[in-house]
């Protein structure tokens, strides 16, 4: 993969999620990371039980979160893996339709064990993100990964896996039926208007 490091300006509301533009038709749905919004998903003492049952998302999508290894809670204000690795999985059994870009996204702590996978169609093909980016924004860091899905064909479900120890804030899926890079090259802007300086990584598959 090739990485390249530049300096964007982006806006972002204070704990809120990159906002995302996909061109067609489009699905989205974000997870805000709290008891009052998820009650019941463990707790400290609890932390590596299985979760009860799956996180649903607002939004159009019908994508849900669990956990499916080691340490995960949601407390009053973030979800934790409580000082040791957790293992999730976002999936959505029935996406749109000529579904060909996927972007997550998430305000995290820290970087994962490695970046995100993404399983098509029941397989297990770990396509890793066609760009990331990471932005210093207000709180936790707002990371970002992108998949091109252009040239995959029908897509009837998908799966992002990832793992790590750290604490997340919020989630977030968008779906679109045409892939644009978001990532821009280095002469042109982002996602619309300055509101502060960031620092971007931008990475291809060679």
């Amino acid at each position: 993969m090739k990485s390249l490091l530049c300096l964007f300006a982006l806006s972002i509301p204070a704990f809120g999620a990159v906002s995302i533009n996909l061109p067609g038709a489009t699905e989205t749905a974000s997870w805000t990371l709290s008891t009052p919004n998820y009650s019941g998903f463990n707790s400290f003492p609890t932390a590596a039980n299985p979760w009860s049952t799956s996180a649903a998302g607002v939004g159009t999508a019908s994508a849900l979160l669990n956990k499916i290894s080691g340490s995960g809670y949601i407390t009053s204000g973030f979800m934790y893996t409580a000082g040791t690795n957790g293992g999730f999985r976002l999936y959505d059994e029935s996406p749109q339709a000529s579904l060909q870009t996927i972007v997550f996204q998430g305000k995290i702590s820290d970087v994962f064990n490695a970046a995100p996978i993404l399983n098509l169609n029941g397989g297990s093909q770990a396509i890793v993100p066609t760009f990331s980016a990471i932005a210093a924004g207000t709180g936790y860091p707002d990371r970002v990964w992108q998949w091109d899905l252009s040239s995959v064909g029908a897509i009837t479900s998908y799966e992002i896996l990832f793992d790590g120890h750290f604490a997340a804030n919020s989630l977030q899926i968008d779906t679109g039926s045409t892939f644009t890079a978001l990532i821009p090259e280095p002469s042109t802007s982002l996602l619309g208007a300055a509101a502060m300086g960031l620092a971007f990584i931008r990475r291809r598959r060679a």
